[in-house]
Parts: C-alpha cells; structure tokens; sequence
C-alpha cells in the first residue's frame, strides 16, 4: 500500500510542507524568459551584439520605471527607450550617452504590429529631449500584469500578441511607430 508524504511525517515537515504550499500561491507570476537583441554599429564600422534578458530588463523597469495609458485607458508600464538604449549605446551600461546621441544616430526597433512584421526608426535627438525621453515607453507590462506570451484577445484581428516587449508612448500614439513582439533594438553610430 502506497502511502502519502505527509501521513508519516513530523508536525515540523508538515508545517513545512504547508508553508511552501502557501508561499507557491502567493508568490507573483513573473515575466516568462526572454531575450531580446540589442545591436550596435560602432563609429569604427564594427559591430557590438549582445542580449538583454527579462531579469535585466525588469531591474531597468525598477530604477527607471515609465509608464503610458492609452487610449482604450490601458497602462503599459515598464522603462523609458532613453534608459534601454543608454543600457548598450556604449560600454558603460548604467546611463545614456547624451554626447553620442548628439550625433542624432539612427535607432531601429524590430518586431510586429498587429502581428505583421514591422521596423520603426527613431533618432537618438528625440531622446535628448527630458519631455521626450518618456515619450517612448518600453513595457514589457500591461495594467500591472507581465505580456503573456499566449496574446490577447483583439475584435480587428481576433488574437493579437504584445510579448515579449511593446514600445508605446505619446511619441508614438498614432501607432504608426508603435512596436510589439520586440525582437531587437539596433543603433547605427557609424552612419552619422
């Protein structure tokens, strides 16, 4: 006859057992794993490829959180595109280079909208601007909830997908430079 874990244990593994039990129900979903590509062409015609995680990523949302409502009144939240492409613009991760960004370099960011490809190009003196620097909200959150990799329900187009990062804000709010389903973000320092 089989027996269960707890019917033999003592009141210390029981209590234990029921704590983890507990702690597992109330414990955040957090976001699901990802990368995203950050590329840099350097000023030397070199390029610098590196990726930027969902644990960093959200370490950014922290120290330099932004959020935008839209229209529809919903909240994407997560960092400004000023802080993300400070994270990669050069060797020093912690801030944006306003010096470089003078050169008003290309940014482009790559992924879908409405689940068609699309690649929206922005320039680094739009970020220059402290008004403009949360214009451009990277979220990787939609009212307080992480993207769901699973989508969302959308009336124009039956299912529609935001995940893994959207680029919203008032500097896009016509939607015609609006980005989801990010998969990477390129700097051009060469092409200046």
């Amino acid at each position: 006859m089989k027996q269960n874990f707890l019917y033999n244990s003592s009141p210390w593994a029981i209590a234990t057992a029921l704590l983890l039990m507990v702690a597992l129900c109330v414990i955040p979903v957090s976001a699901a794993d990802w990368p995203v590509n950050l590329c840099r062409l350097n000023d030397d015609n070199t390029w610098t490829n590196t990726t930027i995680d969902n644990s960093t990523f959200i370490g950014l949302t922290q120290t330099d959180p932004a959020t935008f409502t839209d229209p529809k009144k919903r909240e994407w939240s997560g960092t400004t595109l000023e802080r993300l492409i400070g994270y990669f613009d050069d060797d020093t991760t912690s801030t944006f280079n306003e010096f470089i960004a003078e050169g008003n370099y290309t940014i482009k960011v790559v992924g879908k909208n409405k689940n068609v490809a699309r690649t929206s190009t922005f320039y680094s003196s739009e970020l220059l601007d402290a008004e403009n620097s949360s214009a451009f909200v990277v979220a990787d959150k939609l009212d307080d909830e992480y993207l769901s990799p699973d989508g969302y329900p959308d009336p124009k187009i039956t299912w529609r997908y935001y995940y893994p990062l959207k680029l919203h804000g008032y500097g896009c709010s016509s939607t015609d430079r609006s980005v989801e389903e990010i998969t990477d973000f390129i700097i051009d320092l060469y092409n200046v």
